[in-house]
């Protein structure tokens, strides 16, 4: 069994060369998701820019995003399970989550 993984971050490549998926998911780049917030920034807006140059919608990933909105739900339940010990406000009748 043979198995590859890539670490190359798309944010070294030109604007041009970005993949669709990037475009869509910026966040999930590694290089990306090391940068300050106003790199962050500049990249997003050159991204905006490339989607309208592709006319491109991000409607081909829709599964993908509604995966990652479930994963987040479920982060989500499990903070406040663990942030909120109690289902009831009164703390006489509390019940352990």
């Amino acid at each position: 069994m043979v198995g590859c993984t890539f670490n190359i971050s798309e944010i070294e490549r030109s604007q041009a060369t970005y993949s669709n998926f990037f475009l869509c998911f910026p966040d999930t780049d590694i290089g990306f998701s090391k940068l300050h917030t106003k790199e962050q920034f500049l990249i997003r807006k050159e991204i905006a820019k490339e989607k309208r140059n592709r006319n491109f919608n991000c409607d081909e990933f829709s599964n993908f995003a509604s995966t990652i909105q479930n994963v987040d739900d479920i982060n989500k339940g499990i903070l406040m399970d663990k942030s909120q010990p109690c289902r009831r406000p009164n703390l006489n009748n509390c019940e352990v989550r």
